[in-house]
């Protein structure tokens, strides 16, 4: 506390540390203990010689941080993005959000928003924001801090939510890649086992192959450079009924180890869907929770029920599935990829050279249809993007 106070009296100019060891009387060694550890805390700046007190602001904590460095790339981008979704996000009661950069955009957005919602973040920078909307409660998930990433992390944050379902969620992976299905259900990657195993219960629902159900969906690999944050960022997607993934143009291209992989199979076909109606069926949302055992981990598909509203609901009945990595599949309504044009605010070119790795040539029409009620790409002026491969 002397030396935040000693730095706080000296008008924000650095202190010089010989002046400290003199004044309590201690060695140069014993010293730089105190300002590492209080540095790591982000409650002074240091460098050779000197240490000063930092600015007490909502962002100052976070200066120098590799959450800062994020900060400061790709503003229109994020706020294009963030637009899009606190608007989606007026139809939802509570939202859970991750950490990083592009989260506390759509938290800025949402602090100027007069709609009442619910938000549970491991971002603090996001909790900072919020905590003066009078139309927001925002509530920190519990766990680790990690000042680097100005967030929550660790086995202790997942488990604070593991039993929440929230009604919309947001994800920004580090990076994502559209990848064919044969790419997706390979044997040596961690997910392959996984996603066949959850591809075939979407094919027998809907009454085809395994592999038929594979060629006509799209499958999103989300990676992730922080592994302290896989475990909560896997918890928040699988126990969000409507979710966003949040990612600028330049996080199109992999890189970082995969951590979860997303399913989005076709709609069922009307006829199907028409038959389930007459027999009183009821809509049902289904979304994947983890169940903790040794070995694999293992996967179960839980149901909730709500009434069918209309004719044009399906109810999906799914059995466990035993895998040995994450994996969601969502209905095409209840996952959206939101990015944004490139530099020169047209769709990036390397999204168009995904979809067409993905997109074959026979069938690819209602393939792109599912593309395009998946992925929005959002202009400079927050208007969506039509996505035409060339």
């Amino acid at each position: 506390m002397e030396i935040i106070e000693a730095t706080a009296r000296n008008g924000g100019r650095p202190v010089r540390t010989r002046d400290l060891c003199e004044r309590f009387g201690i060695k140069q060694n014993l010293l730089a203990h105190d300002i590492n550890a209080l540095a790591a805390l982000n409650l002074v700046d240091r460098g050779h010689g000197w240490v000063a007190a930092r600015i007490a602001d909502q962002q100052a904590p976070f200066h120098g941080t590799e959450f800062s460095t994020r900060q400061s790339r790709g503003h229109e981008a994020k706020r294009a993005i963030a637009c899009y979704i606190a608007g989606q996000l007026r139809q939802a009661s509570d939202v859970v959000l991750d950490a990083g950069s592009t989260a506390l955009a759509i938290a800025e957005q949402l602090a100027r928003d007069e709609h009442p919602l619910d938000v549970y973040t491991s971002n603090v920078a996001a909790l900072l924001r919020l905590g003066g909307a009078p139309a927001v409660t925002c509530r920190l998930i519990g766990g680790d801090y990690n000042p680097q990433q100005a967030a929550t992390v660790g086995s202790d944050a997942a488990a604070a939510i593991e039993g929440r379902t929230f009604s919309a969620g947001v994800i920004t992976p580090r990076s994502l890649m559209l990848i064919p299905p044969g790419i997706a259900l390979a044997d040596q990657l961690p997910s392959g086992a996984a996603a066949r195993a959850a591809l075939s219960q979407v094919a027998k629902a809907q009454e085809m192959e395994t592999a038929e159900a594979g060629e006509r969906s799209l499958f999103l690999s989300l990676y992730s450079a922080e592994n302290a944050q896989r475990e909560l960022k896997a918890v928040m997607i699988k126990n969000s009924i409507r979710l966003f993934i949040a990612a600028d143009h330049s996080k199109l291209f992999a890189a970082g180890e995969p951590f979860f992989t997303i399913i989005i199979p076709p709609p069922p076909a009307p006829a199907r869907r028409a038959e389930d109606v007459q027999h009183g069926a009821t809509l049902r949302r289904a979304r994947l929770a983890p169940v903790r055992s040794r070995g694999p981990v293992r996967v179960r598909r839980i149901l909730n029920q709500e009434p069918s509203g209309s004719d044009t609901g399906m109810p999906r009945v799914w059995s466990d599935i035993d895998a040995d990595a994450s994996v969601d599949v969502r209905d095409p309504a209840s996952a959206v990829l939101v990015t944004s044009t490139d530099e020169n605010d047209e769709v990036p070119t390397e999204l168009l050279r995904q979809l067409m790795a993905v997109v074959p040539g026979e069938g690819s029409e209602a393939l792109m249809e599912l593309a395009r009620s998946s992925i929005v790409v959002v202009k400079r002026n927050g208007e969506p993007a039509t996505i035409e491969l060339p």
